[in-house]
């Protein structure tokens, strides 16, 4: 089901949290021993969510790898779909709503839109919850529609941070992997981010790529240092089932670099990365000194967090809510009864809630706090999961250091493998 590095690769806003709903099916009926008390374990109440997720499912074109919730050819209904948008965050329970500390508009491609669908929707955020004088607003841009006039209208509007999603810098491999842009159209995008005023600009790479070399990983990250962003994030072909690349990867007619190379590209990001003064602080994530993003890092603590549009999974009051997947379907539930249909929730608490807690923790350079997640869940957590962490210490891929427990090097090229085993 999953690859090794499924976890390095699954990084991006518009998709992690959701995809939590598939990892959590994982079997933990071997936990019922150990967690004898888990179906009554005691939870801090969460606050109000501070961090807010909106998904824009319009696309120029569909990725061969993508299976996001995202469209091409859907863009003639844009504004009944900001205003559906909009009447959905204004839905938000009154009595949890508190100023937003960060957003991210994911997509799909958020800037696909007009500056003024942009800007009605951040304004309706503002309005509805009001924003933190030093929220991070975040905006998902695919360089053949981030123009400059719009970066310019964005940015005064009041995002103030950009991921661009780059994705490679060859152009032949742009092309196979379904991408719409050039390299130097991309380029492009990034100096018109600086001179609309973007200070802290990110960009998304992929590798594990068709026919990709460890010489092509390379070039690559050493033009990406070149650029100077404040964050990159590097993440590893996966091929998900129900995409063009999964049928072609079944004809054999997808060659992808074998697991130890993959491996080596992996180590070589890093290597390379943190050399240049990046912090990896993130299983695919690395930023500058004081250029974290701060929205993701709400969901490596599982703390709660609103989520509006088509597909969009937001986790308040510990229920986790999956809205309408379908754009139209949304538009029109929104159109004739106020608000979307549920298409899936959950509510964690006992062990489901403490696994996934733990498996979220790992990620991050920083590990997990044994003693603050005890105290938070009312139990040992140290004693419940004792066997999985002297197994995987002595392995050498888990480390402890008092009350710390964090992956090593070589845990991180199997965190898929261990993650799970705490779920």
């Amino acid at each position: 089901m999953f690859s090794p590095l499924l976890l390095i690769a699954s990084d991006r806003a518009a998709a992690w949290h959701i995809r939590l709903f598939d990892v959590l099916t994982l079997d933990v009926s071997s936990y019922e021993e150990t967690l004898t008390n888990a179906d009554t374990m005691t939870v801090s109440v969460m606050n109000a969510p501070t961090s807010a997720y909106i998904h824009i499912p319009f696309c120029a074109a569909k990725c061969g790898y993508c299976d996001f919730n995202s469209y091409a050819g859907l863009m003639p209904l844009a504004d009944r779909y900001v205003e559906a948008l909009c009447r959905h965050i204004e839905t938000a329970n009154a009595h949890l709503r508190a100023p937003l500390k960060t957003v991210f508009f994911g997509g799909g491609t958020p800037s696909i839109l007009q500056a003024r669908h942009l800007e009605r929707i951040l304004h309706c955020l503002r309005q509805t919850f009001g924003l933190d004088p030093d929220a991070e607003v975040t905006l998902e841009a695919n360089p053949e529609s981030a123009t400059f006039q719009k970066l310019c209208k964005t940015r005064e509007a009041g995002f103030n941070r950009i991921s661009i999603g780059a994705q490679s810098f060859d152009d032949s491999v742009l092309e196979s992997l379904g991408r719409v842009h050039t390299h130097q159209r991309f380029l492009s995008a990034l100096a018109d981010a600086r001179r609309a005023g973007y200070a802290n600009i990110s960009f998304d790479l992929m590798f594990a790529l068709p026919g990709q070399t460890l010489q092509n990983v390379l070039e690559t990250v050493r033009q990406a240092i070149q650029l100077a962003p404040e964050h990159i994030s590097a993440y590893c072909l996966t091929v998900e089932e129900g995409t063009d690349f999964h049928r072609l990867h079944r004809l054999g007619k997808l060659e992808l670099p074998d697991e130890d190379l993959q491996a080596e590209m992996f180590l070589s990001i890093q290597s390379a990365l943190t050399q240049a003064n990046f912090e990896h602080y993130e299983i695919s994530n690395y930023a500058r000194p004081g250029f974290r993003c701060r929205h993701n890092e709400v969901y490596w603590r599982n703390e709660p967090y609103w989520g509006f549009g088509t597909g969009a999974v937001g986790y308040v009051q510990g229920q986790r809510t999956k809205w309408e997947i379908n754009p139209r379907d949304y538009i029109e539930q929104i159109e004739q009864a106020g608000q979307p249909r549920v298409e899936e929730s959950e509510k964690l608490e006992g062990r489901a809630l403490l696994g996934e807690t733990i498996m979220l923790a790992l990620r991050t350079a920083e590990g997990i706090d044994l003693d603050s997640v005890s105290q938070r869940f009312g139990t040992d957590v140290a004693a419940c999961y004792s066997g999985e962490i002297q197994r995987f210490s002595a392995a050498g891929v888990l480390q402890r250091s008092g009350s710390t427990l964090c992956l090593t090097k070589d845990g991180l090229l199997l965190a898929n493998e261990i993650l799970c085993e705490f779920l």
